[in-house]
Parts: C-alpha cells; structure tokens; sequence
C-alpha cells in the first residue's frame, strides 16, 4: 500500500475545498475566504444576513474579480459562484448605496439554504472582462 503524500498545513484546506466543492470552485472559495477573513480583522464591512446575523462579506465587481482570474472566464466564474452557492458554502447579498451598483457581496456560510439564493451577477454576459 502506497504511503499518503503529506500535504502542507498552508494547502490543506484549498486541497480539501477542492475536494468538497471542486476545483474552479475551492480557487473561487479561497479567494472570498480570504478577503472575509481581512475583513473581520479589519473590523470592516459587517452586515446582516438574510437571518439577521451579522457577518464580515467582501465585494467584488465583474470586471474585479475575473481580473483575479484571468484563468477563467466569464461563465466559468458565473458557475464556480452558483455552484458555491447551492453547495451551502457562500451567501451572496447586495448592499451597495445606490440601486445601479450591482457590484456581489459574499460572505462564508455552511447553511446558506436557510436563505433566499437571490441573484448571482451574470458573468457570462458582462463585457468589462480583462
């Protein structure tokens, strides 16, 4: 029997992102993790969730975030998102000032059913890719 290869403490939980969610997915997933975590230690950008919880979310627009991934492109981030989102792993909200901005807030979540999914920003059809 073929010993384990050891995986390093740093990409343990990307590696088992990867295989909970999928790849294009845990890339997508590490990313929100991330920018949620900088946010709580910043003490920033805290909202209610649909249950009334406060959160720390991160935003990103289109634009921003496929220039993250150049490596994907519009659809396959319009599905990487959608499936975290139906996998309970991420909540997506809007809580931007102005009616216009369309600019996704996500925030980490293991029980994102309980909410309404909402809407995912349509990717797939945005112009202002890299």
């Amino acid at each position: 029997m073929k010993k384990p290869v050891p995986v390093l403490n740093t990409f343990k939980g990307f590696v088992d992102d990867a295989i909970a969610y999928g790849m294009k997915e845990s890339v997508v997933l590490f990313h929100i993790r991330h920018w949620v975590k900088f946010n709580k230690s910043e003490k920033q950008n805290v909202h209610a969730d649909c249950r009334g919880d406060l959160r720390h979310w991160t935003y990103f627009s289109r634009k921003g975030l496929s220039e993250f991934f150049p490596m994907f492109n519009a659809g396959q981030l319009q599905r990487a998102i959608e499936s975290l989102r139906d996998q309970n792993a991420i909540l997506i909200d809007n809580f931007n000032d102005n009616a216009w901005d369309r600019t996704a807030w996500y925030t980490l979540d293991d029980a994102s059913s309980l909410c309404d999914p909402g809407v995912v920003p349509d990717y797939a059809n945005s112009n202002d890719r890299k």
